[in-house]
């Protein structure tokens, strides 16, 4: 984390409840948080919150602005892109980032016993899984654990060059930045 480079305008999806902000923000020089929850926002707010941080409420796929930033930070958030999203989401993450901007992703590993963040949903997609909280609520939620090098290639077949590498048993994390567009000049 202390080696990315965020000292200019830092972009933070599905910011939470603060993991990752405390740690990137303060480096900043404008930091936006989007996340589709009020709650985990006003929980980030109130722990991490500075004058150079923008919190916004918002469904991230369809989330839009004309801001570019020079980091977009994903953290735990690419195992829930449905795969029918993927091309669509990392064409909008492109439009978001500076001409020499990257994205970082963090993110849970593929392994033996996942998943354990839900049980798989019977007869349903292998992406979909049931998520149990206090209270006896439950919701299905998207899941798609990445090996390093499987998230290296999807995000290659979508014209990003990424290096994404592991930590071990538990997590994955690594760098990414849209392919230049090619150029049709046939000269």
């Amino acid at each position: 984390m202390d080696a990315i480079a965020t000292g200019g305008a830092v972009l933070e999806i599905a910011c939470g409840s603060g993991l990752w902000t405390r740690r990137l923000a303060p480096r900043a020089a404008r930091y936006v948080a989007v996340d589709s929850s009020l709650r985990m926002l006003e929980l980030n707010r109130s722990r991490y919150g500075g004058p150079n941080v923008e919190y916004v409420l918002a469904d991230a796929f369809e989330w839009t602005t004309t801001e570019r930033f020079d980091l977009v930070f994903v953290g735990f958030f690419v195992s829930h892109i449905p795969p029918d999203l993927w091309e669509i989401w990392w064409r909008r993450v492109a439009t978001w980032l500076t001409s020499n901007g990257t994205a970082f992703i963090v993110d849970d590993t593929e392994g033996p016993g996942r998943p354990y963040s839900g049980d798989v949903v019977e007869d349903g997609p292998p992406h979909a899984h049931r998520r149990r909280l206090s209270g006896g609520r439950e919701y299905t939620i998207v899941k798609v654990f990445h090996a390093p090098e499987e998230l290296t290639n999807r995000l290659e077949d979508v014209d990003w060059k990424a290096a994404i590498t592991g930590s071990g048993d538990h997590f994955i994390f690594g760098t990414a930045r849209p392919r230049p567009a090619r150029s049709n000049n046939s000269s």
